[in-house]
């Protein structure tokens, strides 16, 4: 896990809408780490939540007890792709939008 993942993963109180002017979580799925680094030394800068995780079953587990503002997808994953993942998130009220 990186510094980033560990940092987003101890700074994240569950369940809480950010306020003007509190960092927001990026979610990253992708099952290839060189992809995951890449995609969050990207958005580090940002000063956000960056999280990665590496599978579609890591992210459901993740989004049930945390808010994201964005989630970055790969499609092409093994056991579960991001399509089936996305549709999964998409059927929770909370997760929808």
């Amino acid at each position: 896990m990186s510094q980033t993942e560990e940092r987003g993963r101890k700074d994240l109180a569950p369940l809480q809408a950010a306020a003007p002017g509190d960092r927001v979580n990026i979610l990253i799925v992708d099952d290839t780490a060189a992809q995951r680094m890449a995609v969050e030394s990207v958005l580090v800068d940002l000063g956000e939540n960056v999280v990665a995780v590496d599978s579609g079953r890591e992210a459901l587990r993740y989004l049930l007890d945390h808010d994201v503002a964005v989630i970055l997808l790969d499609v092409n994953m093994p056991e579960m792709d991001g399509f089936e993942t996305a549709a999964l998130v998409r059927q929770r009220p909370r997760t929808r939008n």
